[in-house]
């Protein structure tokens, strides 16, 4: 769209707005004159206004001129009426339009003149700028001038003139002219353009009005050049290399440079005077014709050629010669070069043939590309040492009766030739082979004679891989034919090494097409765009694509169109910048063929040196959903663990469950619980923890509906058992039976305001809660009964050890006395009952040890050992205990005299009132041996390792329960010793019994300084 433009500029609003003061000013001074009578200059009033509007607007000021004119004659009648005044006025009107109108014509001149200047200035097609003369800066430009300078007017206008020349002393020396000179000249100068380069101009002056010099510019730089190629054209005869010459038709030499006299192949005698034949011929067909030709002359080993012009409008022509000596060989190297690069363009094409098909082919080739008779190729082996030839002509083959030419491996050393080549890393040619007498001689029996020969090495890098040799060329070998021989065989060997490589890349493709297909996976190679540009066939089963239609697609518009595609085109991206940045496996939700998303394992990796990747899809969907079930699993294993934590320590059970009932509610977002729980069997039901929301308060604890509930109540299902209360006012309920085993113990109740379904695995989890925390009630039941019957029990053994302890030993004092006054059988009885009541002591003694082994906690410390076997000789007064004494110390607590009491007690038990025991203490290393033996019944082998158990009798002596030598073991293993039973004479049971104690030893003090 264009936009309307404003029908006053600004630079015209303001010519108006000047415009209409002026008007109004000279009306109303008109005016008020002629309200006071002054008429000399009340018609000169107006010129200013006139003068503008028609300068300003030309013809359209006339109608302002009209009006001031109307306006002026309407206020002179208006004072002065139909006077003279009035007929002054209107004539002096006339004259004001008539001027008015002359004005507008020379206006419209004027203006005409200006608007047609610069398009003559611009376009007059030659370049023209402006300078003031005085200071000779350039004033103005027009476009052609700026285009030769390159540079636009504006950045030319202001400069110096001499600034614009390539040389700035002759632009001083132009403009220092232009400045003194009145008759001015046409000036030749070298100007620079804004890229730096110069050219020619002629400068025009002329002298303008104001001090001003215009300069017309044309550009020579063209008829320079025409100048110099004339003035070469003129030297080229003369200074030419080559022969040039002019004929006539008639073959008369009008003219001919030095080079054509010397080149006698040109003339037809030696008097220099007399063209050759071919040349007067040629150059008459050519006059003829009018058309250019050009001849070949040969002689004295050089080649030329002649070019033959017609030069228009004259009756002869032109010879140029140039030799062509070099170009024509260069032209047959060029044959031979086409006919290497057609064999080697078949050797390529012979993929499939065998390799001595190959060698057979470009041998045959070598030999006819340098004229040869006969070829040989051979082989070498690593070590240079042993040659074997692969190929022959069929001349050679026909020749090789009784001649060593075999595709057998032979020493290198039997062919002083290949010898050489190999030793010397280079060609050899031999043109003179029958003056060689060592090589002439070096030949097998029966060899095809040899004229010339030429041996050259193929190599592979810096190593000699085989040789190729050729003999009796027609004319000597030279360095064209090493050359093309060479080239040849070295493409021949790159042929044959690539031949090697392809089928070893066809082993590789064979065996990278088997690993590509049998991944297990699916797999497929993208390009940089994340084309697909292949795909194994894995894809069918695994994902429902055909891998044929995949083929050319973007995995993008079809694999990774699901969500996985931000990441994966991401790590794409990025993996080509960096193929170590993004992951090397990762996993995401792709399409399948169907459309459906599947969760996929994706493996990438870069294939080295391209733009490519190769990437494996492997389906994890089951994977997955086994991983969801798990996280499902471990959610409830973990909410019954904490339940368990919960309900495993030791306390009070209403702390317990209240700690469960907000462990189930913080899990499962309820915001009301309780706990009910039955007392005893057919007991009330009793609410022991509760939670509920402030304001809100909860059913009764004897609600009937919480009686024995044998299955789990939840909102999903029909409220049925449901409490009214807990339906009425929550949305979302469910009611737990707390069992252990068949027992119902009581119910754990959640509800929440807010309306949940209760899935297949959270009532998994609720009604696992319910059996975990039956368990912690019914552990929490069975515990409280354990601990009133340990407490009945300490009564019992309290009463024991206190009471009955007491009356033993007020009996056995009264037995101690009788023994001393009776004898005969009364003393004998009296013994007995003795004997009684000490097992009775015996037997509480041990009971209150191992209740105090059970329930103290005492620490094994040093204690000195002689004290305490001291303190039961005291007891056993009666007993024969001998004793020598000790200063060990061993580790134990202040149940050790229960060991010795224990043992001597034992040894009194079986062995009688006239028993003798010993005690003896040894010191081995870092222990200490107690030995305690008594000369009783002993104790048979078969029963020395069973006596320290618990409730073991020994059936050959007298009664007990085996409770002393059982909490002896459990003492000294406590001590960190042991104890055993021996023989007190080894290997007679029947000579007493021995019990062997290990204790640890404590290491002896030093007293202090």
């Amino acid at each position: 769209m264009t936009s309307e433009r404003p029908l006053i500029s600004g630079s015209d609003r303001q010519k108006a707005i000047l415009l209409s003061v002026a008007a109004a000013g000279a009306l109303a001074m008109t005016a008020w004159a002629a309200a006071t009578g002054v008429t000399v200059v009340i018609g000169h009033l107006l010129y200013v206004p006139v003068i503008l509007a028609v300068l300003w607007y030309r013809w359209r000021g006339m109608y302002v001129v009209i009006a001031l004119a109307v306006i002026y004659s309407l206020i002179i009648l208006v004072f002065y009426g139909f006077s003279t005044t009035f007929v002054e006025g209107i004539l002096r009107m006339l004259v004001t339009v008539a001027i008015s109108l002359i004005l507008a014509v020379l206006s419209e001149r004027v203006t005409a003149l200006a608007r047609d200047y610069p398009g003559i200035f611009q376009h007059g097609g030659v370049g023209f700028l402006i300078v003031d003369k005085e200071r000779m800066t350039v004033t103005d430009i027009n476009r052609t001038a700026a285009a030769m300078i390159g540079f636009h007017p504006e950045d030319v206008i202001g400069r110096i003139f001499s600034s614009l020349f390539a040389d700035a002393q002759a632009g001083r020396e132009v403009s220092e002219m232009l400045r003194q000179g009145d008759d001015l000249q046409e000036i030749e100068g070298k100007l620079t353009k804004r890229d730096g380069s110069i050219f020619c101009v002629r400068i025009v002056p002329g002298l303008l009005p104001e001090g001003r010099i215009t300069c017309t510019l044309i550009d020579i730089s063209r008829q320079k050049d025409d100048e110099r190629t004339m003035r070469a054209l003129a030297d080229f005869t003369e200074q030419n290399p080559d022969p040039v010459l002019r004929i006539e038709p008639g073959g008369t030499l009008l003219s001919a440079n030095d080079p054509a006299f010397s080149l006698n192949v040109l003339w037809d005698d030696r008097d220099g005077m007399h063209l050759s034949p071919t040349v007067v011929d040629a150059a008459r067909k050519v006059l003829k014709s009018g058309r250019r030709a050009e001849i070949e002359i040969s002689g004295e080993g050089r080649t030329h050629v002649l070019s033959i012009v017609p030069v228009p409008g004259e009756c002869y022509a032109n010879v140029y010669g140039r030799e062509v000596t070099r170009q024509k060989a260069a032209e047959e190297e060029l044959r031979r070069n086409e006919r290497r690069l057609e064999v080697l363009q078949t050797l390529n094409t012979m993929y499939d043939a065998p390799v001595g098909d190959i060698t057979d082919y470009a041998l045959k080739a070598g030999v006819a590309l340098t004229g040869s008779e006969q070829g040989y190729f051979a082989v070498l082996d690593e070590s240079k040492e042993v040659i074997t030839m692969r190929s022959w002509t069929d001349g050679a083959a026909d020749a090789r009766n009784g001649v060593r030419i075999q595709q057998n491996p032979s020493p290198v050393d039997e062919n002083i030739m290949y010898r050489e080549v190999i030793r010397l890393r280079r060609p050899v040619l031999v043109n003179n082979f029958q003056e060689q007498m060592d090589l002439k001689n070096a030949l097998p029996p029966g060899h095809p004679a040899v004229h010339r020969c030429m041996i050259v090495p193929v190599m592979e890098g810096q190593r000699i891989v085989a040789v190729a040799g050729v003999i009796n060329k027609g004319d000597a070998y030279d360095g064209s034919d090493v050359r093309q021989l060479s080239l040849l065989m070295s493409g021949l060997w790159g042929i044959i090494r690539g031949k090697q490589y392809s089928d070893d890349l066809k082993r590789s493709e064979n065996l990278y097409r088997a690993i590509f297909s049998a991944t297990g996976a699916a797999t497929m190679i993208l390009d940089g765009e994340g084309r697909i540009t292949r795909a194994n066939s894995q894809f069918l089963p695994l994902f429902g694509y055909d891998p044929g239609d995949l083929i050319g697609k973007n995995a993008w518009d079809t694999i990774f169109k699901g969500p996985i595609a931000e990441t994966a085109w991401r790590y794409h991206q990025k993996r080509r910048q960096d193929p170590r940045g993004p992951p090397s496996f990762y996993e995401g939700r792709v399409l399948d063929g169907q459309g459906m998303e599947r969760y996929a394992l994706v493996a990438v990796a870069m294939i080295v040196g391209t733009d490519t990747s190769v990437l494996s899809l492997a389906d994890i969907s089951s994977l997955k959903q086994t991983e969801r079930e798990l996280k499902k699993r471990n959610r409830e294993l973990s909410i019954l663990s904490e339940v368990a934590e919960i309900t495993s320590p030791i306390r009070p059970l209403p702390e317990t469950l209240n700690a469960v009932l907000d462990g189930v509610l913080d899990l499962t977002g309820f915001e009301c619980g309780a706990v009910y729980l039955v007392k005893g069997v057919g007991g009330p039901v009793v609410r022991v923890a509760e939670h509920q929301p402030a304001g809100m308060r909860l059913p009764p604890t004897d609600a009937e509906a919480y009686r024995p509930v044998d299955t789990p109540l939840y909102s999903d299902d029909p409220p049925d058992g449901v409490p009214a209360y807990v339906a009425d006012n929550f949305l979302s309920y469910a009611s737990i039976p707390l069992t252990a085993g068949s027992e119902w113990l009581g119910v754990l109740a959640i509800a929440s305001r807010d309306e949940y379904a209760f899935p297949p695995a959270e009532r998994r989890m609720l009604e696992a809660i319910g059996q975990t925390v039956g368990l912690a009630v019914q552990r929490a039941t069975l515990r409280e009964g354990l601990e009133r019957a340990n407490e009945e029990a300490n009564l019992y053994l309290d009463i024991i050890t206190h009471d009955i302890n007491n009356a033993n030993g007020i009996a056995m004092g009264y037995c101690s006395l009788l023994v001393r006054t009776l004898s005969g059988k009364e003393n004998t009885i009296v013994r007995k009952v003795l004997g009684g009541i000490r097992q009775s002591m015996e037997i509480i003694s041990n009971v209150s040890t191992y209740r105090n082994m059970s329930t103290r906690t005492s620490s094994i410390e040093p204690v000195p050992l002689d004290p305490v076997i001291r303190a039961q000789l005291t007891q056993f007064s009666e007993v024969d205990i001998r004793y020598g004494g000790t200063d060990e110390v061993v580790l134990a607590d202040d149940l050790l005299s229960e060991v010795f009491v224990n043992l001597i007690g034992n040894a009194v038990k079986f062995g009688g009132p006239d028993v003798t025991v010993w005690i003896e203490v040894a010191r081995e290393g870092d222990l200490v041996i107690v030995r305690l033996t008594d000369n009783g019944p002993g104790i048979p082998d078969d029963q020395k390792s069973e006596i320290f158990n618990r409730f073991v009798r020994k059936s050959t002596r007298a009664s007990g329960k085996g409770l002393g030598l059982w909490i002896t073991r459990m003492l000294l293993e406590r001590y960190g010793g042991a104890i055993v039973a021996d023989d007190r004479v080894a290997g007679s049971p029947e000579g007493g019994a021995a019990m062997v104690l290990t204790f640890r030893r404590v290491p002896e003090m030093k007293e202090p300084l």
